[in-house]
């Protein structure tokens, strides 16, 4: 009977995990092509879509690492050392990714505020933009401190080395996710309705000089790019809810996500599902910006050109 209920839990597992790669894989494949085009292009000289690049470079890490894992569950290997730091690694992987996205589209919101109130800001003497790509490698260390302790917490079971999980929520494994849940989500969500309320407080307060044409084509770019970022702020905030909200259920009732499975499957699917959304963001992120962007729209069209006119050019 046991072996017989280890070996549905190891179906259910599979099953989910083939639905959690199909997104990790298409979340890595157009990760990987939005950072081609930013690198290809003449745009990525702005701060923004540098910022967006170090974003996109940690969804494909993030990304790279649940394919790895889900490859190896697909296997018949069970060895539990190996089992166990691949496990580890993830937990470390998507925390820092994730941090690391929340900080870089905080600094974005941020760029946007000093260049549309203080244009030629400058930060102890160094530009703008040296000033943030600064800040941005703090936030990667910052990030990488805070999913540090996913190496002590992170673990697989021996009965079931290919379930990663937090198997003891003890008392300090509670405090460490209410505060994670804190810093990742509430903090950079109040931080960004803050600032983007002064930017357009700012902008419909402020009676703009006559400028010239091409100016204001930057301007209409800068504002689309604005209401591109924005829309994809309010994505992450809906789509990750459901995974901080189970992050707070844990800490609270500290309970593992295997023993949620035992108590209730249900409940156990709902907490997959949580999981899901908050990986589909890496999916979510680059086609917002494929089609909300005019200039990352602009490249993706010409891109479909060239591999139209080669595919008629290979058939005729």
């Amino acid at each position: 009977m046991k072996n017989l209920s280890l070996a549905n839990n190891f179906t259910i597992n599979i099953t989910l995990s083939y639905l959690s790669a199909c997104i990790s894989m298409l979340g890595l494949f157009l990760n990987i092509l939005l950072l081609i085009i930013i690198f290809n292009n003449h745009f990525f000289g702005k701060i923004a879509y540098r910022l967006i690049s170090v974003s996109t470079i940690s969804d494909i890490l993030s990304n790279l690492m649940l394919v790895i894992n889900y490859a190896y569950n697909f296997t018949k290997t069970t060895d539990v050392v190996t089992s166990r730091w691949i496990c580890k690694c993830i937990f470390f992987t998507v925390c820092a990714s994730y941090t690391i996205s929340s900080i870089t589209w905080c600094l974005i919101a941020y760029s946007h505020y000093l260049k549309v109130s203080k244009p030629y800001y400058q930060c102890c003497g160094i530009s703008k933009n040296h000033a943030m790509m600064t800040c941005e490698l703090i936030a990667v260390i910052i990030s990488c401190i805070i999913a540090a302790p996913y190496f002590q917490f992170a673990n697989v079971y021996i009965d079931e080395p290919k379930f990663c999980d937090i198997p003891f929520i003890s008392n300090e494994v509670s405090i460490f996710l209410i505060i994670q849940t804190i810093l990742l989500y509430f903090a950079p969500s109040a931080f960004l309705v803050f600032i983007y309320h002064k930017i357009i407080r700012f902008i419909s307060k402020y009676i703009q000089p006559q400028i010239s044409l091409l100016n204001k084509r930057k301007v209409a770019q800068t504002k689309r790019l604005m209401k591109t970022i924005i829309m994809i702020m309010a994505f992450n905030v809906l789509l990750t809810w459901p995974y901080f909200a189970t992050m707070l259920g844990t800490a609270i009732t500290q309970k593992s996500h295997r023993e949620i499975r035992k108590m209730n499957f249900t409940y156990y699917i709902l907490v997959f599902y949580s999981i899901i959304t908050t990986a589909a963001i890496t999916i979510v992120n680059p086609m917002l910006l494929f089609t909300l962007d005019q200039q990352i729209n602009a490249a993706i069209k010409r891109i479909l050109q060239k591999l139209q006119f080669f595919c008629c050019g290979f058939n005729s």
